[in-house]
This record gives structure tokens, sequence and C-alpha cells, in this order.
């Protein structure tokens, strides 16, 4: 642990109180009449520079009394050397900020060690704070870069403005680099959930590659408990109480996992292994379009003989299928009776009479009918359970809506860090916290000088000019010792 004696605190106390009775006189705008709405704006924003103000007198002379503690604790100069002495600017969410800072030499192996970037967590020559990034990853896990670069420089500094120009203008390229440095600490969680049938969807989506010819392929399981059925108010220009409530349905213990170009099956087995007790589970329903990786996941999900693993093939696919073979609803519908009521035949027919109107079209028919034969147990199966699979909806919420929905292309290390960031934001995931977090496990540590002093174990006595100089540049009317 490392105190800071508590006169120090009667200094940042001294430093408010003065920087407030400074700015008194300029804090009340005179008041006009005719501006209205405007002099609430004038004040507000007069305390909102105010405020700031403060904040970062307070930080840099909070960092100084660091810098300075560390220099004159008992026992320092055994361990550690002046190097040499560099001031250092940094952006917070107050503004920019510069500071002095003290560089030593270890003793022990001559490495150099700052204390107040080792303290406060800062990387060398890193502009933006860790809180400001936290920001950016928090943000960007659902937005483009741009509109994260416009939502940071819309925050710091003075919040009450009426315009968008900012003094610190953060760019696309800066946030595409915090993104793509950040190390996100993922929150595992073990809650061994007593449920006897789980169910599990899977689909891929192809993303636009940027530095090779072949797309993409993001795979994505949805495990989930149950399908909740709630009502929502529908939109319309009658009052809110007079709408009519329409049916919404919810996954209840909704996870999402997703993976770039890999395999995604032991990381579905490992999370039904940390949050659910396997011994329970009976019965696990895996629904899709039936392509091979999700048969061969409907394979690894057998992880017990006492586990029964039953597919369903998704229903918009079917009916996706249904409309490439006959091109008319009405055909489709009866089409889809047929093959719920396992009547192949007449299906057979059905096909068979659209080949004969449109040879031209006679591959596609084939493929098409050929998929949902060979399905037809599983169609059935979803029929006959009364189930839906939602898995379109999802993917489309989960991926295509932050990589398609605008013409893009990514690199492999880009959508990496891009779909972790909005798969941990789908599983309600902290993302600044998981950011910040990231920091914390490479800390560098430092040689303990004693890590049982305290303030009050110890009497540290710099001059008046040591402390005025450290930290006390704007403060010359304070006088402690």
């Amino acid at each position: 642990m490392f105190s800071i004696p508590h006169k120090y605190c009667e200094i940042l106390q001294n430093i408010i109180n003065n920087h407030i009775k400074d700015k008194f006189s300029s804090l009340i705008p005179i008041i006009n009449m005719d501006m209205g709405v405007f002099n609430y704006i004038n004040f507000s924003s007069n305390v909102d520079e105010t405020i700031n103000d403060i904040a970062r007198k307070l930080l840099i002379s909070y960092f100084e009394m660091l810098d300075l503690s560390f220099k004159h604790k008992p026992g320092r100069t055994n361990r550690y050397h002046v190097k040499n002495t560099y001031t250092r600017s940094i952006l917070t969410i107050f503004g920019e900020i510069t500071y002095s800072k003290t560089i030593y030499l270890s003793t022990l192996n001559n490495s150099t060690y700052c204390p107040i970037d080792s303290m406060m967590g800062l990387k060398a020559h890193d502009y933006y704070d860790p809180f400001i990034k936290s920001l950016v990853v928090q943000y960007a896990a659902n937005n483009s870069y741009s509109k994260t670069a416009e939502y940071i420089n819309n925050i710091i500094s003075n919040r009450f403005k009426l315009n968008n120009n900012s003094k610190y203008l953060m760019t696309r390229q800066t946030v595409h680099n915090i993104i793509k440095q950040a190390n996100l600490d993922v929150l595992e969680t073990t809650n061994e959930v007593d449920i006897d049938t789980l169910y599990v969807m899977a689909d891929e989506h192809f993303v636009a590659s940027q530095d090779k010819e072949k797309d993409y392929m993001v795979k994505q399981v949805v495990v989930f408990e149950d399908i909740k059925t709630i009502k929502k108010r529908g939109k319309g220009k009658r009052r809110k109480s007079d709408k009519p409530l329409l049916p919404r349905r919810k996954l209840i213990g909704k996870h999402v996992i997703s993976v770039v170009d890999s395999s995604i099956h032991n990381e579905t087995l490992d999370y039904i292994f940390n949050n659910y007790n396997i011994d329970n589970i009976k019965n696990i329903i895996l629904m899709g379009d039936g392509a091979s990786w999700i048969q061969t996941l409907k394979d690894e999900l057998k992880f017990d003989e006492k586990v029964n693993v039953t597919f369903g093939l998704d229903k918009y696919h079917f009916k996706q299928a249904l409309k490439r073979i006959f091109l008319d609803k009405e055909i489709e519908e009866s089409a889809e009776d047929y093959i719920i009521s396992n009547d192949i035949k007449t299906f057979t027919e059905l096909t068979n009479e659209a080949i004969k109107n449109a040879p031209h079209r006679e591959k596609t028919i084939n493929k098409s009918k050929e998929y949902i034969i060979n399905h037809i147990k599983s169609i059935i199966y979803l029929y006959d359970k009364k189930l839906s699979c939602p898995m379109e909806s999802q993917i489309s919420h989960n991926v295509a809506s932050r990589f398609t929905s605008r013409p893009c292309g990514f690199s492999k290390t880009n959508i990496n860090q891009l779909l972790k960031l909005k798969t941990m934001s789908v599983n309600n995931q902290q993302l600044a916290l998981s950011y910040l977090n990231g920091l914390n496990p490479n800390k560098q540590q430092f040689i303990s000088i004693n890590n049982n002093i305290n303030s009050s174990r110890y009497n540290l006595k710099p001059t008046d000019q040591e402390i005025l100089d450290s930290f006390g540049r704007n403060q010359n009317v304070i006088n402690f010792i």
C-alpha cells in the first residue's frame, strides 16, 4: 500500500475552495430578460466549466503529490535513483491535463520505473486515459468507429454546449487502434442451473474480407432455457394506454457464442458444462439450417448416453426452400401442409409439375426438393412441438447489424475484436469494466521499498519551494507547513 500524508488532503480542499472563490464572480452570468432559457444554458455551462477546471487541477496536484511523496519516502535512495523529470499530457473526461513525473533507475537491475504511471495504471506514451478508452470500447460494440469518435468528442470537457465542435478531436482511426489493442477480460460464470431441457440454435453469417478474396464465416450459437411470450404495446397514433398489446417472445437464460473461421463446438460445450448441472440434462433441442458443422455440433452435444439430442430444421429455411421451388404463395402453403403431414408422394408430384412448367429451373427445384426431403423429420418435429427458431433475427441483430449493414471489409484481427465486443454486449457484460480489468493482469510490478510504511510512520518535510514547484504551480496562496 502507498499512502499520502493527511496534510495533503487539506491541500486538495484548499485548491477547491480557492478556485471557487476566484471563479465565483465570473460563474454567475448577467441575466438578460430577453434571453430566457439561454440564461440557464450560460449558467450551467459556466458551472460545468468551473467543475472541469477544478477536476483538472485536482488530478494534476494529486499526481504530483504521489510523485513527490515517493521521492521523499524513507529507503527510496537505496532502491531507486532519480534519472530524470518529464512533463506528460493526457486527455481525461474533464479535458487535457499536463503534469510532472519522475523517472527512476533501479539499483538492483538498472531498469526504469515511473511511480505515477505504475500506481495509476497509465501506459507510457498513451494520450487518452483508461476511462476514455473504456468508454470507446463500450460504445463501439454497437456503433461504427465514426459514431464512437463523435460520441467521445461530445462528452469530453464541457457537456453544456450547443455546438458539436470539440477542442479535442478523436478520430475514427484512434477508435480503431484502441479497439485493436484492447485486452478484454471476459467474465466467466459458473451458475450450475438445474434444468432437464436445453435449447441450442446455430447459424452462420459471411462477412466481407479486407485482405483476402474469400469472406469470413462467422459461426454463432445461442443457448437458452425457454421461450417466454410477453406482451408489448404496438406502434400507432393512439394514446399509449389504448394501443393493443402484441405478443413478443423472449429467450430465457440466453447466451451467445461467436467465432470466426474456427470450431465453435468446444466453446459451446464449455459454456454448458460451466453453467448447467449436466447430470440433470435429459434433452437438448438443436435448431438451425442443417449445415454440416451444425450436424457435427449435434454429435458433440450428446456428451452422455442419457442425453437425447434432437435436431429441428429452422422454419425460415424450410419456407425459403419452398419459395425457391414454387414461386407461388398458394402452392407453397399447400406443399407446406403435405410436408407437415409427411406426404412426400404428393409433394414430389407438385415439384415435378413445377419442373414441367419451368424446365430452366430444374436444377434449383431439385436442389431445394432434396433439401426438404432430407430434413423432413426435423421439419415435422418443430411443428409437432410447436417450436420456432428465431435464429435469423438473432444473427441479424448480433452480427449483420454491425458487419454487413453497410459496405465494409474487415481484417481478421478487427473482426475478431469487434465480434468479441458485440457478443459480450449482447451477453450483458460490462464492457468498460471488462476493458479496465484487462489492464490489470500485466501491470508492471515495482520493487517494494517498505510496504508497511504509511503516512503516520514517517515525517515528510519537503521545502515550501519543492511543494510549490512540484504541484502548486497555480496555488501559490496555499500555506500548509
